[in-house]
């Protein structure tokens, strides 16, 4: 056995240690937390105060935080409640930074969420281990069960979460999920999940910009694949099965509707627009009193907003005071798309249907809003592919109650009276397909999908191909 092996296999002996002994699942309560990589050694404090931004940090997530960390902070002391969102931001601190971006550690922690925990995965046990402090502060923000954002009043300077570090932290909740599974540690297991879930619905919001909504719909969509294979390999009993159903449900109505997410990206983009409006104005003022060309002016100021550097014909300088009005009619247009059922949209042929609407409307606006258009088609898709991930995940759960009750799969029973409503699949406005094995033992469960099950039925749709790849989702008992 040469070094390396052995260095981790003794770590992944010590994470099995802690891992049986309960340690990893427990959540401090009174306790600093610290944690040691080889890249900082970070102190968690008991409770967060604004002056413990103070300064310039070492850590670069916590230098990160501070804009959002700051505003969260104004809230709590507002409200006089603690917020889920800062324990979740907090969190990110006690997040490895070069480990975490290792493209071997990546492919590992992929592998480990799709396929469960094994020998091979072995090399992410050190990084799950340095990882705990981040998830002990994950679950005391879920356990509050009460999370408020700052809105998005200020467009585009409205300061954001650390999505890395989010989306990695509740990814290696699904990772230890995964070991918890190995173990035969179903309930913990489901309690990651769920965990997970939680967090997904936390950071969502009707006041939040879509790139908030889309994190937390994807953050939950992996913790739905793992809950679902838990689930339907029948490790889990009643009464987890009654908990699951009842928590769908809750965390289905917590989360905002596709018009609500719209409406509040609406906000985060006209404010955005005015600002950028007003700069510009500002900008192209300076440039004639100088004797500058505008655009040598307005390319730093493109830069600072938008990230990238942008030269703009003259008809841009021009009429800036209607920018926003100007962006209500776009978005009066985005809020009749996301009110169009899916099956009765036309996102697929970019000679025509809402993508020509979409380029109609632009040529009778003001030019300055074409700089920073929203994809609606991958939006609209991600939403529904979310949503039927979940309504599934529902319809599973509802399955093995069935399953556990009358000892098999039934071909007419796929919806048993738990089900307060009947749920359809998002996709076609219709039941999900669904076929029973013949020994009842097993069953196929799918929607459509984004092409609306054109191409090859067997296809198992990948967003990866792309948001109108063909293909079904498929859920899948064997």
């Amino acid at each position: 056995m040469n070094k390396l092996t052995m260095q981790r296999s003794a770590c992944l002996c010590g994470l099995i240690g802690m891992l049986c002994a309960g340690t990893f699942a427990q959540t401090p309560q009174k306790t600093k937390v610290v944690v040691t990589s080889p890249t900082q050694s970070v102190v968690l404090p008991e409770r967060v105060e604004l002056s413990d931004l103070e300064g310039t940090p070492e850590n670069r997530n916590k230098e990160r935080s501070k804009p959002y960390l700051k505003e969260l902070l104004k809230l709590r002391d507002k409200e006089g409640r603690d917020n889920a969102l800062i324990h979740y931001t907090v969190a990110s601190w006690a997040v490895p930074n070069d480990p975490a971006r290792n493209h071997v550690l990546n492919s590992a922690v992929a592998m480990v969420v799709e396929n469960g925990w094994g020998p091979q995965t072995e090399i992410i046990a050190p990084l799950l281990e340095q990882y705990q402090p981040a998830l002990a502060e994950m679950r005391r923000g879920t356990a509050l069960n009460y999370a408020k954002g700052i809105g998005c009043t200020n467009g585009w300077k409205t300061p954001v979460p650390n999505f890395f570090a989010l989306k990695r932290t509740t990814q290696m909740l699904c990772v230890e999920g995964r070991y918890f599974e190995s173990q035969k540690q179903y309930a913990k297991a489901l309690e990651n999940y769920l965990n997970v879930l939680t967090v997904g619905a936390d950071c969502s919001g009707i006041e939040n910009p879509m790139v908030g909504n889309e994190m937390a719909m994807s953050v939950q969509e992996q913790a739905l694949k793992s809950l679902s294979g838990v689930m339907v390999n029948g490790h889990l009993g009643q009464g987890d099965l009654e908990k699951i159903s009842a928590r769908l449900k809750q965390i289905q109505k917590a989360m905002p509707s596709l018009r609500q997410m719209v409406e509040a990206d609406g906000v985060y983009h006209k404010n955005g627009f005015v600002q950028l409006a007003q700069k510009v104005k500002e900008g192209v003022e300076i440039a004639q009193r100088e004797n500058r060309d505008p655009n040598d002016v307005l390319k730093e100021i493109f830069k600072e907003d938008l990230g990238r550097e942008e030269t703009m014909p003259p008809a841009t300088w021009q009429n800036l005071d209607k920018v926003g009005e100007d962006y209500d009619t776009l978005q009066k247009l985005y809020l009749q798309f996301a009110e169009t059922p899916f099956w009765n949209r036309n996102l697929s042929a970019k000679s025509g249907g809402e993508f020509k609407q979409l380029i109609d409307a632009l040529k009778g606006l003001h030019p300055l809003i074409s700089v920073q258009m929203v994809d609606q088609q991958v939006i609209v898709v991600g939403y529904y592919r979310w949503l039927a991930r979940i309504h599934a995940v529902q319809i599973e759960a509802e399955l093995e109650l069935l399953r556990l009750e009358k000892g098999r799969y039934l071909e007419n029973e796929m919806f048993p009276a738990h089900f307060d409503t009947l749920a359809i699949d998002p996709f076609s406005g219709n039941p999900f397909g669904y076929s029973v094995a013949p020994n009842g033992q097993g069953y196929t469960l799918f929607s459509v999908g984004p092409s609306k099950g054109a191409g090859d039925v067997s296809v198992s749709y990948d967003s990866t191909n792309g948001s109108m790849s063909a293909g079904r989702l498929f859920f899948s008992k064997k």
